[in-house]
């Protein structure tokens, strides 16, 4: 019984040490792998849907599809971010913030969306009338106006300044003037008319639209998301780290004390 205490003091070193050894397991570098990576296809997903906005705008892709897997991509990495956050007990605020940046982006794509449809497809159609030999042979004197008009269009599809505004509606005004009252090219003409109307009034919506959307991006939001994780990281690091410092405090004390127990039974067989 005299040894007692000395027991008890060595059980209590024994599951002292295995409790540290067990908090010093890096058990977070997995779920912080994952979170990293989270973040990552979110870049990704939003790079991606920015790209294709911009092509859609310049006439290059013609099918939407593209948006929507997109959007699902950003969704999925917001959801899965909070659901990281709300495992390691984290304040959901910045995540929050992020979602708002999505949905604030999804409202400004569906804007685009429908705008450009309407744009592309009166480019299309000036595209089509003006190069039109069956149109422009038809009516001697509208064939120059037409070209003027597809020119001024063509122009502001790519610059949508105040100074290409007037230019094309002077084009349309000119244009206005001598379309035709009767005969076959009344039709296609009224057409013509109601289309470089429309895109007078669209390119630059489409435009301040897309502006919109650029300056929508949620760069700033994604990069506090993944300060909050990183700090968050550094700071299980550290409690790891005091963990693993105890423990092998902890293991002196007992190698010590193993020593002590050592020395004080050769004493007594001596």
């Amino acid at each position: 019984m005299r040894n007692l205490p000395f027991i008890l003091g060595v059980s209590f070193l024994l599951a002292l040490l295995t409790w540290l050894l067990w908090r010093g397991i890096d058990t977070n570098a997995s779920a912080y792998a994952v979170t990293l990576q989270t973040l990552d296809e979110y870049a990704l997903a939003e790079a991606s849907l920015h790209r294709d906005v911009l092509q859609a705008r310049a006439g290059l892709l013609r099918d939407y599809d593209a948006f929507a897997v997109d959007a699902r991509a950003m969704d999925d990495a917001v959801s899965r971010l909070r659901s990281h956050a709300r495992a390691e007990g984290l304040d959901p605020k910045r995540v929050d913030q992020l979602a708002a940046a999505v949905v604030e982006q999804q409202e400004l794509l569906e804007r685009f969306k429908t705008s450009n449809a309407l744009l592309q497809n009166s480019l299309s159609y000036v595209g089509l009338l003006s190069t039109s030999p069956a149109f422009l042979a038809n009516d001697v004197q509208l064939a120059p106006a037409t070209g003027a008009l597809a020119a001024a269009i063509l122009y502001l599809s790519r610059d949508t300044s105040s100074g290409a505004m007037r230019a094309l509606q002077e084009k349309v005004d000119q244009f206005a003037q001598q379309t035709p009252t009767t005969g076959p090219d009344v039709e296609p003409a009224r057409a013509m008319l109601a289309h470089a109307r429309l895109l007078y009034e669209q390119l630059p919506a489409v435009d301040e639209t897309l502006k919109a959307f650029i300056a929508a991006a949620s760069t700033h939001a994604l990069e506090e998301v993944r300060e909050v994780f990183s700090r968050h990281r550094s700071v299980v690091e550290a409690g790891e780290q005091r963990y693993r410092l105890l423990l092998y405090v902890v293991s002196l004390l007992l190698l010590v004390s193993s020593f002590s127990a050592f020395g004080y039974e050769l004493g007594r067989w001596r």
